[in-house]
């Protein structure tokens, strides 16, 4: 994921209304490369990161070089074990193309919130990487 969509982390920001969130969880985020950008064009939003260790810690650190730590908040964890409830938005970028079915409705189940979206943004074709947002459900 680090290196996959790197290029064009620029227009995901761009090519979608991020702006009607407060706060956005950021699961298996990596080194926070994608949340950073987002919260850079959004400065009243507030994000959350979930990933192992120790990209973890490199998110961390990416967040301090980029003077986000102050609106940032960096969990280690799983995304197959209970994740933080109460994020706007959960984005989901470039995961569920690596899982099964099975495996895949594990990660959305852990993403569901009241009045939450699920964000899956995941490579299309030649296209590169696609936003779509959808209801969380239960």
């Amino acid at each position: 994921m680090t290196h996959r969509f790197h290029e064009r982390i620029r227009r995901i920001v761009a090519g979608f209304d991020w702006s009607r969130f407060a706060t956005i969880l950021d699961v298996g985020g990596g080194q926070g490369r994608v949340l950073a950008a987002i919260l850079d064009a959004h400065p009243r939003m507030h994000g959350h990161l979930v990933d192992l260790e120790p990209t973890a810690t490199e998110a961390r650190r990416t967040f301090s070089a980029q003077d986000l730590t102050e609106r940032t908040q960096v969990t280690a964890g799983s995304f197959f074990d209970p994740l933080p409830v109460g994020a706007d938005a959960y984005v989901l970028f470039d995961i569920l193309h690596n899982w099964d079915d099975e495996h895949a409705y594990r990660i959305l189940g852990r993403c569901v919130a009241p009045a939450g979206r699920i964000l899956v943004i995941e490579g299309v074709g030649d296209c590169g990487p696609a936003v779509r947002a959808t209801c969380a459900c239960s």
